[in-house]
């Protein structure tokens, strides 16, 4: 079985000064271009899930939840 190639954006961040501006959303729909034309299948990333405003426009942009992390403070 041949595993498909997968793409990771390992970070993204836009300045307070540039936010909700679209500087994002055009940014992860170049990097997924860029993933397909590399010939990835799939595009991950990690996002704190207090990170509301991140988690809601990856979701606008198709992004599914694939895995949950938990820590607990000691």
């Amino acid at each position: 079985m041949k595993e498909e190639k997968k793409a990771f954006l390992y970070h993204i961040y836009i300045l307070d000064a540039f936010r909700k501006q679209g500087i994002a959303r055009e940014a992860l729909r170049f990097f997924e271009e860029e993933a397909r034309k590399l010939g990835a299948a799939s595009l991950g990333l990690h996002v704190f899930g207090s990170n509301e405003n991140a988690i809601e426009l990856y979701r606008k942009l198709g992004f599914k939840q694939a895995s949950v992390s938990m820590n607990k403070i000691l």
